[in-house]
């Protein structure tokens, strides 16, 4: 695996994988950036959210799990000593269905943080991480 992140204007980068897929990356104005696309550690925050909801989307339909949608939300809070890293971090879980199995739900969401997700096993080393679930149901 390999990654290119080259200069486009300031701090605004273009990241390409090695497979051809690019992304735009930035900061904040103030910083220095034109606040135009995801920092570095608001990507972070969205690996994290992709891996462990790619994880569980393939769990629940392997365990036949019955739902409308479903959604991430991950918040960070920093530490305030550089190097900035997350201190803690909070996954929710919202799913959306008629009758959604919680149990099947919560194995999904558990075989993911504590065995699936490599972003997730490589953050906890340094940061608390929790995670809560909300099941809306369909009336």
């Amino acid at each position: 695996m390999e990654v290119e992140i080259r200069k486009i204007d300031g701090l605004k980068l273009k990241g390409k994988d090695d497979t051809g897929h690019e992304i735009v990356i930035d900061t904040i104005k103030e910083l220095g950036g034109h606040d135009s696309a995801p920092s570095p550690m608001r990507l972070l925050l969205l690996s994290l959210g992709s891996c462990t909801l790619m994880d569980v989307i393939s769990l629940l339909d392997k365990m036949r799990v019955d739902y409308d949608d479903i959604k991430v939300k991950v918040t960070g809070e920093r530490r305030d000593e550089h190097p900035k890293t997350f201190k803690n971090i909070e996954i929710k879980y919202t799913i959306y269905g008629e009758n959604p199995d919680e149990s099947k739900i919560r194995k999904a969401i558990d075989l993911s943080t504590e065995k699936y997700c490599s972003i997730h096993a490589m953050l906890a080393k340094s940061a608390s991480i929790s995670d809560s679930l909300e099941v809306i149901k369909k009336k």
